[in-house]
């Protein structure tokens, strides 16, 4: 299935992670050490700040602080409507029904 949008090795190019905010029963929530560039394929997709699988910016916060911060100006991430257009790429080419 589907890692956690946060959880790409080039994750720190596109959002900054503020520890001091999460809760610590929720610091396992970085998944990151886990996946590297050999064991999550991206698809060669771009990083996804509207997927599905995006933390929200207050992810696990203990107070009230984001934890997760998008690092470009005006992007908002966490969204729960439908699966983003790279959402369901992402989809087709691991499932190769597309």
């Amino acid at each position: 299935g589907l890692q956690h949008e946060q959880s790409r090795p080039d994750r720190d190019s596109y959002v900054t992670i503020n520890w001091e905010n999460i809760r610590e029963n929720f610091l396992f929530a970085d998944d990151k050490p886990k996946f590297t560039r050999n064991n999550m394929d991206t698809f060669g997709l771009a990083y996804d700040y509207q997927s599905l699988m995006h933390f929200e910016e207050k992810a696990f916060s203990k107070n009230g602080q984001p934890t997760v911060v998008p690092k470009s100006a005006g992007v908002k991430i966490g969204q729960r409507e439908k699966p983003s257009q790279l959402d369901v790429q992402r989809i087709s080419q691991m499932y190769k029904c597309g």
